[in-house]
């Protein structure tokens, strides 16, 4: 009897210590955030699934570099975004609804981390739709002024540095400034 309580309490066990483990490192962990825009490690991971380069010659991972040169460009597309907003210039839920059709087109939303989604809406509207608008004197200083105050990297992707307006690697912000 007692070997048949061990049989079912290990599996059980295994089960319970993967659930808290894909908790501890779940998608819902903050990889980028600017103000109130973020996107999740998860989603973050969806935008670097299959890119190719010299580190990386296969795709389904993306290196070290890979990961954060896109988390640098989240970084601008929510600094740039946040700005926008502070002028009050948004996205409405039409040209959003659009964008997200678009996408669409080339995969399926369900399957997409929701941070992922509006990563992807968010960059492609302000290309098509708002770029006149960042290309001012005032822009650059209220991006730069985004940059200093509301950015915040998961440590284990990097760290971002104002100055060198990137992620970069962790230690490699010391020996910069050392």
């Amino acid at each position: 009897m007692n070997s048949v309580k061990k049989q079912t309490l290990i599996p059980a066990l295994a089960v319970l210590a993967a659930l808290l483990l894909g908790a501890c490192q779940g998608g819902s962990v903050d990889a980028v955030k600017v103000g109130d825009r973020s996107i999740s490690r998860t989603g973050l991971s969806q935008l670097t699934v299959g890119i190719v380069d010299d580190d990386n010659p296969l795709p389904g991972a993306a290196s070290g570099d890979t990961t954060r040169q896109i988390a640098t460009q989240l970084v601008f597309t929510f600094a740039q975004a946040q700005y926008l907003e502070s002028l009050g210039v948004v996205m409405s839920q039409g040209a959003r609804n659009d964008l997200e059709n678009q996408v669409a087109q080339n995969v399926i939303l369900s399957t997409v981390d929701p941070t992922a989604l509006d990563a992807v809406v968010t960059g492609q509207w302000i290309q098509e739709q708002q770029l006149e608008l960042l290309q001012t004197q005032e822009a650059a200083q209220g991006i730069s002024e985004i940059f200093r105050r509301d950015v915040e990297v998961d440590s284990r992707i990097g760290v971002w540095v104002a100055d060198q307006t990137a992620v970069i690697p962790n230690g490699a912000a010391d020996q910069s400034n050392g």
